[in-house]
């Protein structure tokens, strides 16, 4: 499956509009002419284009690339964990996806700050500036869709499986606008040794760009503690209801019967 990743990209940054813009301002210094007028409303029609096709072509090529990306998670987990489906057919897989975050060392980036709304809104939601030896530095970047939907660029990835004795978890940090993995590990538990878990909630307000509000979107997260240590996983939901629930239930009724055993 092919992803445009330039797409994923602009969708979180916005296209750039500075060739309507230029067109318009040709448009406006020869609008004694009749080309002039038409060049304006050229340069109207390509802003608004770049505004609304990055949006809504964006938002399926994003769910399309972290959809692959999970795919490939679960592909990578069983290779990096040695395991066969043989090895973890007690309950299925569980994979949940969530906020990724920004990896320690992201060159010389710095923030845009001090920019004003105008020229956000013109050249994008997010710009930073970078020295030209810097690659593609992962920034992290949100919205909220048009559809209600919250998306992320960089995303956190969790497989849990389940052996006979023993719980298999891999994570990874991808950058959906580059597809590269800029983290991932694997944990081995013993049922035995699993001493809690936590499954915690958290609604934190996000600011939509198109209504010119706050939203309430809610975040999950789901904690393991084990001897010598614990392990956390991040997930949310595109709906305002918790999806632990449904997700970990069978987890759940496993470890507690393997505690038990």
């Amino acid at each position: 499956m092919e992803i445009n990743r330039k797409k994923v990209k602009q969708y979180f940054t916005g296209k750039s509009q500075l060739g309507p813009l230029i067109l318009i301002l040709v448009g406006i210094l020869t609008a004694a002419l009749i080309v002039g007028i038409f060049l304006i409303i050229g340069g109207i029609i390509w802003f608004l284009y770049n505004k609304f096709s990055a949006d809504l072509s964006g938002q399926s090529e994003v769910d399309a690339a972290r959809a692959y990306e999970i795919d490939q998670a679960k592909l990578r987990a069983k290779e990096k964990l040695n395991v066969i489906d043989e090895q973890i057919s007690f309950v299925d897989p569980v994979i949940v996806s969530g906020r990724g975050y920004q990896p320690e060392y992201v060159g010389n980036i710095i923030a845009a700050k001090g920019l004003s709304n105008l020229f956000k809104r013109l050249f994008g939601s997010a710009k930073a500036k970078k020295n030209k030896k810097d690659y593609e530095d992962p920034i992290y970047m949100a919205r909220i869709g048009s559809d209600g939907v919250y998306r992320c660029s960089l995303m956190s990835t969790s497989v849990f499986m389940f052996g006979e004795k023993q719980l298999y978890i891999y994570y990874s940090n991808v950058d959906l606008a580059t597809g590269v993995v800029y983290s991932e590990g694997t944990h081995e538990y013993f049922y035995s040794d699993i001493n809690a878990m936590t499954f915690l909630q958290n609604k934190e307000k996000v600011y939509n760009f198109k209504k010119k509000r706050y939203e309430g979107i809610l975040f999950e997260c789901v904690k393991i503690y084990a001897s010598g240590c614990n392990y956390t996983a991040t997930l949310f939901t595109d709906l305002d209801k918790s999806v632990v629930e449904k997700e970990f239930t069978g987890m759940r009724n496993l470890i507690r019967e393997k505690k038990n055993a």
